[in-house]
């Protein structure tokens, strides 16, 4: 059953389980006054609005001092600065309203390099109506598109030919993904087109490439030099007012390793590889993500973070300066963060961090303000791929299985709980890292939740600082001259706290080149990912898996009066599974190495219970077995490593052993009685072990997993998920699944334009009902139908019509299809009271070689089209013409032969220069769309040998959908809002 209902889920994609087709069509068609459209993520669907008075500016300079001020002076509006981010050369325009002609304005802006929508997501947590957050987000003009597998490249470019997208870049390390761009799209909306992309059959998501304010994840430093002594994160003994003992016992774990072959990634800000004590660690493996380049350093104001970060984890063991946790550890960076780039730039680090073979991968970053913007599917689908594909030398078809990359996540600096799907920290496949200070105490600002895995230390909070308790911040590496970039780094000799500022100032190290006051989870991730690089650095053999089970076994369970610690998951809301220890961590890789390679396996997953059955699956293969144990009370107790239990043993009072079951998807359950009352099961994963040698050898070591509680309801007791089983992966459509067909006739043309549909569909079921989403606001239950669209103001917009069909199994599989249409009219202006109407004085005919009087739309490929100029209507003498044919080529002659060799729709357009008195000259540009349709394929469709198929014009029996189930939509899909900032 369970499986049965994440398969709908996964069928219906972004439509919330237990909801039907009738509310997927709300979601995309529902309008409240303008059309909706939509961000798929998690899959959900969240509504994204479209600012009517701001623009995205990018400039070509820093400062954009000469934009802003052009801006102002014409009265078209005013320069703010990107909130939450520092963006030199970025800026929101504010105008009155966003028209067609304000941003031709903006682009005229001296030093503009480009102008782009601005959006908002309209997310309510607590339920209810959606609201807009404030919290912006930018479009990039192109859209991320990952197909299934098996879509042929014929498909695929009819495919994309329907949608009126292109392709702009084959996206390297992961399969069948694509950024496309829309063609010819006056409204450069490719949030819409992602939209309607990420319901059809074919593609398994798909999502507006959209630009966030990702931001580091440091606090405001608290105050408290040479300077490896005063580490005291690493070996405390009471140093700047620490509490003795609150560290990661590191000195103790060098002596079984440091680190040695293990290669660090990095996503952050630039790194400084040429400082003197991070130089020898760089692997000279780097990426600029921001714009494809290899250089990583600094290049901007305030680029610290990065060689901060990296300092912590892997600063050399060269007497100079400060040591890293893992300090014989290599480095590869990726620069990124703090920079505006798109999702598809931050997943390249990702899949560069997997060609380039890291082992552990640290990123302390997250998004600009909390809840408010979903995980980015390309990013998760990067992440994920790393964590099972990465750490693969000897490629995929190698003898040895991939081991996956360790990636890690600081939890963020904003006093609240992580909530999953908005922060990459609670993923499956990331471990979360929160932080303590130097009295082993959570800091106050570090974030909770039951996906935190574990904490490590950083320093306290600002606020506990002003009140006194003086504990120190992390001592790491700060950026030099030698950065490359205008960065002066964080030590500038002084430290200013509020309110004791001026002359009261806390002084930073004499040494510049170095940080004492290093603080927030940014600090905290690096600690764990150098204690995760000594781990695979002591066992490379190690899987991704098990470097994070063997880092939550041996976190200490510090502070339990604060933490309430789970009695049987181990876990707290607050500590996770407990402050990492790197000499128990790297004790456990050494005993791994002689145990098989095996460790503490995971928790079951996928818990269920019906009819008195109670099942589960397994998180991972370092098990064979499971052991229910079973009470009428809540139960307080966990199985001890090394001791062998018996089946109706008595464990602790009141909770008995009923079932040891095999690793069998046979005997995965157990059936218990049926009460009057509530019963109580704890579910503990137990380890493989190497067969146990003859006596009088000791046996092998006997491993359980921390446990997962359940009542007899079905209820999960305790602190959080269990940190395995299920989820992580994609659910695949099931092959019933409707294969959907369309087509429609014309493509575009001028308003009224009334173009003829057709829907068709093959599926194993019958069919139920057919709707057709004309994207105007009308729909019909009519397979093949005609419909008019029509628009004013001289302006060309862009529909995207999509056919759903659904079959008596509740299945559901859309296609949609671009159709342009232009209103020539010249009325009122263009799009808007600013608007100039198009030019209609030139024209671009579009013929056939050897035809006299042609005039063609379309063609096969390879087409072969004459190109010419219509200027019967042109004033003035013509001086030069200019043509952009599309595909890269260009030409100056008055009419072109070209031939179009890929299916695809091409936006021809011309230039026309012309002199109508000795002084003055004026230029006129037209364009016009073509279609160039496959050779040999026809549109895609999926033939099959036997069916149902729709009749030519069968009728559909849904139920209109009403604004109810709009309603419904928005209180399900809610999620408890909890503040966090960082």
């Amino acid at each position: 059953m369970m499986a049965s209902s994440r398969m709908i889920l996964a069928r219906r994609r972004w439509a919330p389980a237990g909801l039907g087709f009738c509310t997927l069509l709300v979601l995309v068609s529902a309008s409240l006054g303008v059309q909706p459209v939509y961000y798929a993520a998690n899959r959900t669907a969240y509504p994204l609005v479209r600012s009517t008075n701001e623009l995205f500016v990018m400039c070509q300079t820093e400062d954009g001092g000469q934009a802003a001020l052009a801006a102002n002076n014409l009265g078209l509006g005013r320069f703010e600065a990107v909130p939450l981010v520092n963006w030199p050369h970025c800026a929101i325009l504010k105008v009155p309203s966003v028209t067609r002609a304000v941003r031709d304005a903006a682009r005229k802006l001296p030093g503009v390099k480009s102008v782009r929508p601005v959006y908002r997501f309209s997310i309510n947590h607590a339920g209810g109506v959606p609201a807009p957050r404030d919290v912006p987000v930018f479009s990039s003009g192109t859209a991320v598109v990952r197909l299934r597998g098996g879509v042929a490249d014929a498909e695929r470019d009819q495919m994309f030919t329907d949608y009126g997208i292109r392709l702009v870049e084959v996206f390297a390390g992961l399969p069948d993904t694509y950024i496309v761009e829309p063609v010819g799209d006056p409204d450069e909306d490719e949030v819409r087109v992602a939209a309607a992309l990420h319901v059809d059959g074919r593609v398994l998501y798909a999502h507006a490439n959209i630009i966030s304010p990702y931001t580091t994840r440091q606090t405001a430093p608290p105050p408290q030099d040479p300077i490896y002594p005063r580490q005291w994160h690493l070996n405390n003994t009471g140093q700047d007012g620490a509490v003795a003992g609150s560290d990661i016992d590191a000195p103790e774990a060098w002596g079984l390793g440091m680190g040695q072959n293990v290669r660090v990634g990095l996503l952050d800000s630039g790194v400084d590889i040429l400082h003197e004590d991070l130089m020898g660690n760089y692997s000279g493996i780097g990426q600029d993500a921001s714009n494809g380049g290899s250089d990583p350093r600094p290049q901007q104001p305030d680029e610290n973070h990065g060689t901060a970060v990296i300092g912590l984890i892997c600063a050399a063991a060269n007497n100079l300066g400060v040591r890293g946790v893992a300090p014989l550890a290599n480095f590869a960076a990726s620069r990124g963060i703090g920079l505006p780039v798109t999702d598809a730039q931050l997943a390249s680090a990702f899949t560069f961090a997997r060609a380039q073979n890291v082992d552990v991968h640290n990123n302390s970053w997250g998004p600009g303000i909390p809840n408010a913007i979903p995980n980015s599917p390309i990013i998760e689908d990067a992440i994920r791929t790393a964590f099972q594909q990465g750490r693969d030398p000897d490629g995929p078809s190698g003898p040895m299985p991939a081991r996956g990359m360790v990636v890690l996540f600081a939890s963020g600096n904003d006093y609240s709980e992580i909530m999953p799907g908005f922060d990459y920290a609670t993923m499956d496949e990331v471990i979360g890292v929160g932080a303590t200070d130097a009295a082993d105490f959570r800091s106050a600002y570090s974030n909770y939740g039951g996906f935190l895995d574990v904490v490590a230390p950083s320093g306290a909070d600002a606020e506990q600082e002003i009140l006194g308790l003086n504990l120190p911040g992390l001592v790491t590496t700060d950026v030099t001259d030698s950065a490359g970039g205008a960065t002066n780094g964080y030590n500038s000799g002084g430290f200013c706290l509020p309110p004791v500022c001026g002359p009261d100032a806390v002084p930073d190290l004499p040494n510049s080149k170095y940080h004492l006051f290093f603080s927030g989870t940014s600090g905290a991730c690096p600690v764990a990912s150098g204690v995760a690089a000594l781990v695979v650095g002591i066992n490379p053999i190690l899987t991704a898996r098990q470097v994070r089970v063997i880092m939550e076994h041996t976190a200490q369970k510090v502070s339990p009066m604060d933490a309430q610690y789970d009695a049987v998951t181990s876990r707290s809301l607050r500590y996770g599974y407990g402050r990492v220890n790197a000499h128990l961590a790297a004790m456990a890789a050494k005993d791994s190495t002689t145990n098989g390679g095996f460790t503490w396996p995971e928790p079951p997953g996928n818990i269920s219970v019906m009819n008195n059955r109670l099942s589960w699956s397994f998180g991972d293969q370092d098990t064979d077995k499971v052991m229910v144990v079973e009470s009428n009370a809540v139960i307080q107790w966990i199985p001890t490593d090394d001791t062998l239990y018996m089946v109706g043993q008595e464990v602790q009072t009141g909770v008995f052993v009923r079932k040891i079951s095999l690793n069998d998807p046979g005997d995965q359950f157990f059936q218990f009685a049926q009460t009057t009352g509530t019963t109580y099961f704890g579910l503990f994963a137990i380890g493989k072990t190497l067969p146990p040698p003859p006596p009088p050898a000791p046996p092998p070591p006997i491993r359980y997993s921390f446990g997962v509680l359940v009542n007899s309801q079905g209820v999960v007791v305790g602190a959080g998920p269990s940190a395995g089983g299920a989820g992580s992966t994609p659910v695949t459509i099931a092959p019933s699944m409707p294969a959907v067909t369309i087509t429609a006739n014309p493509l575009f043309g001028n308003s009224p334009l009334t173009v003829q549909f057709h829907g068709n569909a093959l599926t194993d079921s019958p069919i139920t009902s057919v709707r057709w989403d004309f994207d105007d606001g009308t729909m019909s239950d009519t397979a093949t139908v005609t419909h008019t669209y029509t628009v004013t103001n001289g302006t060309t917009q862009r529909f995207i019509a999509t056919f759903t069909v659904t079959d008596s199994d509740s299945d559901s599989s859309s296609r949609s299809i671009a159709i342009d249409v232009t209103d020539t009219s010249n009325a009122g202006g263009g799009g808007g009271t600013n608007e100039p109407p198009p030019d209609s004085s030139v024209r671009i005919v579009v013929g056939t070689p050897g035809t006299v009087g042609s005039n063609v739309d379309s063609g096969v490929a390879p087409f072969t089209a004459e190109l010419s100029l219509d200027t019967s209507n042109l004033q003035g003498s013509l001086t030069s013409v200019s043509w952009d044919l599309g595909d890269g080529t260009r030409a100056t002659s008055l009419s072109v032969l070209h031939v179009f060799t890929a299916p695809g729709i091409y936006p021809i357009t011309a230039t026309v220069t012309t002199q109508t008195n000795p002084s003055t000259t004026m230029q006129v540009t037209t364009t016009r769309l073509i279609t160039v349709e496959p050779g040999l394929a026809g549109n895609g469709n999926v033939n099959r040998n036997s069916g149902f198929r729709l009749p030519p014009a069968s009728t559909g029996g849904g139920a209109p959908c009403g604004v109810g189930m709009l309603a419904l939509f928005a209180s399900l899909a809610g999620l408890a809002l909890m503040r966090r900032r960082w």
